[in-house]
């Protein structure tokens, strides 16, 4: 609900061993296929991130802390806002012409632990100077049982003025078959949603089902949906 997904633009930053600050302007969100040089949107995002303790920036860049792995801590916050001349698009649950939204972030990792959570909130103007908010937020944790297994517990919620909310808690597990390499990963989780799961609408324009979440769209008054997803990655 709240990704802007592939976007095409420029972006400039500055970076040292604790800091990183940089900011973009690109073509929006949903916009992933369209020209170059269509000046009909005008977003821009904004972050900064802030290092602390002996894991590096690629550590950071991880969920996962397996066993032995630095201590070390990442705050991130970010602005984005944008405005489209050539009509609405579907942002953060909300149908607008513009919008505006900040995220806050927090990434704590040490020796076979990880604890990782956000923040996002979002302003959408629609044509007629209606503004409707849109919140979420997520809380994840993990922990390495063995060389090889890690199991997770994340909370997730989220709530739209005027529309439905969503929240669902998920537990799952991490299993590499060779330990200390991530070239084959085994991931399998189950959730369960105990409000309805809305996707799509006029104006309020709920996504919770959308981006590949594995969610379906509910019937209106049901509830008490379960998901179960796996998954086998290899890199090479």
């Amino acid at each position: 609900a709240f990704t802007y997904g592939w976007t095409q633009g420029f972006e400039l930053g500055i970076q040292n061993d604790d800091m990183k600050l940089y900011a973009q302007y690109n073509d929006g969100p949903g916009n992933s296929n369209s020209e170059a040089l269509d000046d009909a949107f005008d977003a821009w995002i904004v972050r900064a991130e802030f290092r602390s303790g002996d894991a590096s920036w690629k550590d950071l860049g991880y969920l996962t802390s397996k066993n032995g792995s630095s201590e070390g801590m990442l705050l991130g916050v970010a602005y984005q806002t944008y405005e489209n001349d050539g009509g609405v698009v579907e942002f953060g649950n909300v149908d607008a012409e513009k919008s505006s939204g900040w995220t806050v972030d927090v990434t704590m990792r040490g020796d076979g632990w990880n604890v990782f959570g956000y923040l996002v909130d979002t302003t959408g103007e629609r044509t007629d100077g209606t503004e409707i908010d849109s919140s979420g937020w997520l809380l994840q944790g993990g922990m390495m049982v063995n060389d090889n297994t890690e199991l997770f517990i994340q909370r997730q919620a989220g709530e739209i003025e005027g529309g439905g909310n969503m929240s669902c808690l998920r537990v799952g597990f991490n299993y590499w078959p060779i330990s200390g390499s991530n070239n084959l990963k085994w991931t399998t989780d189950f959730a369960w949603a105990g409000d309805t799961i809305e996707d799509g609408g006029v104006g309020v324009s709920p996504d919770w089902a959308g981006s590949g979440s594995g969610w379906r769209a509910d019937t209106p008054g049901n509830d008490d949906q379960t998901l179960l997803r796996t998954q086998l990655q290899l890199l090479f």
